[in-house]
């Protein structure tokens, strides 16, 4: 009996020190295993095919940067300067929430950084309310 505690007591520091280590290291492998951080640059086709598919199919604005001397875009995660080929079209104009693109066949795209908020022109009547 004094032999078995003898061996215990040896032993017990040891495994004491590997359920800490199990306990404490238990969160990161799920958390590693189950989530991915995304690249917030990513477009949404990208980010919906967790990154696999290399080439977008329809270009996405997502960013502007403009200062006095220069106007680019983040387009499909690429930047762009005015003038710059984006796929078969070319970056004609970049403005503070939009970028329009002429394509090949000489039609104008324009991508805008926030595609459900759409300008409306409002036209006032001819009628005057009284």
């Amino acid at each position: 009996m004094v032999k078995h505690l003898n061996w215990l007591s040896i032993l017990m520091p040891s495994i004491i020190l590997l359920a800490f280590i199990v306990i404490t290291m238990a969160p990161y492998s799920v958390f590693s295993a189950s989530s991915e951080l995304t690249d917030p640059t990513m477009s949404s086709m990208e980010v919906a095919t967790g990154g696999l598919q290399t080439q977008v199919i329809r270009p996405v604005l997502q960013s502007v940067l403009l200062s006095s001397s220069r106007k680019l875009a983040v387009i499909s995660g690429k930047t762009y300067k005015v003038g710059d080929k984006v796929g078969e079209a070319t970056l004609l104009k970049v403005s503070e929430y939009e970028a329009v693109l002429r394509n090949s066949d000489s039609t104008l795209q324009t991508l805008n950084m926030y595609p459900a908020i759409m300008k409306k022109m409002v036209v006032q009547s001819a009628r005057t309310v009284q």
